[in-house]
């Protein structure tokens, strides 16, 4: 069995796939639309996607797909979001001007990214925008 998650490895989505399918094969999706195009085309048995945020509320690209998609919810996962400023070695706070992350993620720090000035830029999830920054070395 093949489970569909959006993201990359350690994702949210992904921590999400693994408990509820400890043993099952996961393939992960750059985006919403792939994932649900890999259900239609019967590449996935299931997929693993959020479907609400206690802060921003309802994934409504979730919620909208699912219901074209003519798919329904079979089970539930809470996952305790923790969120972290990560940046290369050597970075400060006071070096940073962007922060990378999925748009939910960022919507959760919104006013923390106003306070400082950051930018934000949204990234397809969190477990990407960690490699991008890993592997551009940039510490702004």
């Amino acid at each position: 069995m093949i489970i569909g998650y959006q993201g990359e490895t350690h994702s949210y989505s992904y921590r999400a796939a693994r408990a509820l399918f400890p043993d099952a094969e996961l393939k992960g999706h750059p985006s919403f639309v792939r994932a649900f195009r890999s259900l239609r085309e019967s590449a996935v048995s299931f997929l693993v996607l959020p479907i609400a945020n206690s802060t921003t509320g309802p994934i409504l690209p979730v919620l909208d797909r699912l219901v074209s998609a003519d798919a329904s919810i079979k089970a539930e996962h809470v996952i305790h979001v923790r969120h972290a400023l990560l940046g290369v070695p050597g970075a400060t706070l006071d070096d940073a001007k962007s922060v990378r992350s999925h748009p939910v993620a960022l919507g959760q720090a919104e006013a923390l990214l106003e306070e400082r000035g950051w930018e934000a830029v949204a990234t397809s999830d969190t477990a990407g925008a960690v490699r991008e920054v890993a592997e551009h070395q940039d510490p702004s």
